[in-house]
């Protein structure tokens, strides 16, 4: 951490940390790869990380779905 309390991070650790924001934005993969200048979409999953309380929601959605 520095003076700032803010924990030392690499630069490439903001384009996933983008990458991720969009994706859960409801911003369209295609769109998240284009925006981050991948060739795949493969790539781009890569960079994209869920969080614990998106899963959550979508099973849930799921359960909701099949009752």
């Amino acid at each position: 951490m520095n003076n700032a309390g803010v924990q030392k991070k690499k630069f490439h650790a903001l384009r996933h940390t983008y990458a991720t924001r969009l994706f859960e934005s409801n911003i369209s993969i295609l769109t998240v790869s284009k925006l981050l200048g991948h060739s795949s979409i493969k790539t781009t999953e890569i960079y994209t990380h869920v969080l614990e309380d998106i899963k959550r929601e979508e099973v849930q959605c799921l359960n909701d779905i099949l009752k």
